[in-house]
């Protein structure tokens, strides 16, 4: 088999893996719930706006740009961890394999039909949302508003790659509680260095163990450079050279934690 043969090989069982998952999700009731329960949410966000009469839309934005972020983080924390047990549970997972897919195309084939899925919830919640804000306030979209939910997607492939990292080594409910306490400590970060750091010196507080976790926090994705919902309403845009640090922080990290998986997805016993 020439090289050329070996590259097509891995490039349909790469290709069949990701349709076929993202075929299967889009299928469950799993993320037509979550889509409409994101319509809804948009819905409740624009009677709390109109509620209000200091800045109508960018309390809409608020929330709707909130509940995708909270979906969109759940959902990939929530299929990424459970992804090996359902495939060993069903016994796909050795049917798959044995019939010529490496596994490495099973896990990146998997991860890139689970980022698709999400992606789309997330996409089908903000044009219902832009559609929303079109007909109620009659104004231009916020630039920022598409650049948040570009950041909010990009997030999602990160936490992807995170949540299935960890359940190559702890239980599915072990992997998605680890993941949304590291998206919740690592959105913390900057509001944790504003409280525990002396405000002439730039120093940490007498408080030891809370400077090893903020140190230790380092060799982890640095998630606040996603979240540009509090900014929605104040900035019109951003510089493009941060749109592209977005992007190749995502690729940094997601391409790290699924290469770390693959190292471990090969040496375990299935």
């Amino acid at each position: 088999m020439t090289q050329w043969e070996i590259y097509r090989v891995a490039f349909e069982s790469l290709w069949l893996t990701f349709s076929l998952r993202a075929r299967l999700l889009l299928r469950q009731r799993t993320l037509l719930g979550a889509v409409v329960l994101s319509f809804l949410v948009i819905l409740l966000s624009l009677v709390l706006a109109r509620i209000s009469w200091v800045q109508p839309e960018k309390i809409f934005w608020d929330f709707s740009l909130s509940v995708l972020f909270v979906l969109a983080v759940f959902l990939s924390s929530y299929l990424a961890a459970n992804l090996l047990r359902e495939e060993q549970d069903r016994r796909t997972l050795h049917l798959v394999l044995s019939s010529g897919c490496s596994r490495g195309a099973w896990l990146v084939g998997n991860f890139l039909g689970m980022f698709a899925s999400v992606a789309a919830v997330t996409l089908a919640g903000f044009l219902f949302a832009l559609l929303v804000a079109k007909v109620s306030f009659q104004t231009s979209v916020p630039a920022l508003a598409v650049t948040a939910t570009l950041g909010i997607v990009l997030e999602s492939a990160v936490l992807l790659a995170l949540a299935l990292f960890a359940s190559f080594f702890v239980r599915p409910l072990l992997a998605l509680l680890l993941t949304l306490a590291l998206t919740v400590a690592l959105h913390s970060l900057s509001s944790l260095q504003r409280v525990f750091t002396d405000p002439v010196t730039g120093g940490f507080l007498d408080t030891w163990p809370l400077r090893v976790l903020l140190k230790m926090a380092t060799f982890f994705p640095p998630l606040e450079w996603f979240d540009l919902k509090p900014l929605v309403g104040y900035e019109s845009t951003l510089p493009a050279h941060y749109l592209v640090s977005m992007l190749g922080l995502c690729l940094f990290w997601s391409g790290l934690y699924l290469v770390l998986a693959q190292v471990r997805f090969e040496r375990m016993d299935l």
